[in-house]
């Protein structure tokens, strides 16, 4: 017993004295929580550029992915790749380019109907600040006025391959005003760029030497290397944010039916 009381005694004298030598008023208080890491901050600043975007002032980010992918897009510093499934919310992220005022987004939808739709979803939001290249082509405003282009301008790629096209892309790109280039469907740089000239023309798009930001659904993992080299992109230089692609919504299944044979083949 005398050496378990002088262990004891021993113990409460080096726990006292490590208590005198800190900093320690209270032994039994509890530390306060450090703040936030950056990353928290960053989620929040970017939920609330997301309710801005979308004057919804209850909107959520859905998952790390998306979070991750609205980070990359507002920073605009690296080419992405955004692989998530359909109606994750990919093209919500350009609305966020509708709060830059002093900068242009461009959009490249390679389809007219998806075209129609990001217009519409963004013009609901933004409509001084959400265009069609081709009203504004329409318009003159590529020629008289191309400074008091601002926000998120979409076309598709056929648009894209025109001379008046890339003469107002040249100058806006010019004065320094061209923030990020956004491919919608970017899969199709792999899949339709054989028989859409257009489509083959984007792959120079990296000369523009702006932050690219490609989305899709449907992108395998072994093409990402291909995308980027079709891109002239080093895939290192390439940053991959994927969230899941599957589709509970959706099924397949395969029935086996047996041949028959038709009465008249026996004969």
């Amino acid at each position: 017993m005398g050496s378990v009381s002088q262990l004891g005694a021993q113990l409460e004298s080096t726990i006292r004295s490590a208590i005198s030598s800190s900093h320690i008023t209270n032994p039994w208080s509890v530390p306060a929580l450090p703040p936030p890491p950056p990353t928290c901050m960053q989620a929040a600043r970017d939920t609330q550029r997301l309710r801005q975007a979308l004057a919804q002032p209850t909107a959520v980010i859905r998952g790390d992915a998306q979070g991750r992918a609205i980070s990359a897009f507002v920073q605009a510093e690296r080419h992405t790749l955004f692989v998530a499934a359909t109606g994750s919310g990919k093209s919500l992220l350009p609305l966020l380019a509708t709060r830059e005022t002093e900068s242009v987004t461009l959009i490249i939808a390679p389809y007219v109907a998806l075209r129609a739709d990001l217009h519409a979803r963004g013009a609901s939001v933004a409509p001084d600040n959400y265009h069609l290249w081709r009203q504004l082509a329409d318009d003159g405003a590529h020629a008289a006025c191309p400074t008091q282009v601002t926000g998120v301008v979409v076309a598709t790629p056929d648009e894209a391959a025109t001379k008046a096209f890339k003469g107002w892309l040249g100058m806006v790109g010019g004065e320094g005003r061209l923030r990020r280039v956004v491919v919608d469907e970017a899969h199709v740089l792999l899949t339709e760029a054989s028989f859409r000239g257009a489509v083959a023309e984007l792959r120079h798009i990296s000369v523009l030497h702006v932050p690219l930001f490609l989305t899709t659904a449907t992108l395998p993992v072994e093409e990402e290397p291909l995308l980027a080299a079709c891109l002239g992109i080093a895939p290192p230089d390439l940053v991959v944010i994927r969230g899941p692609v599957a589709r509970p919504n959706l099924a397949f299944k395969v029935k086996y039916q047996p041949h028959k044979l038709c009465s008249s083949t026996l004969h």
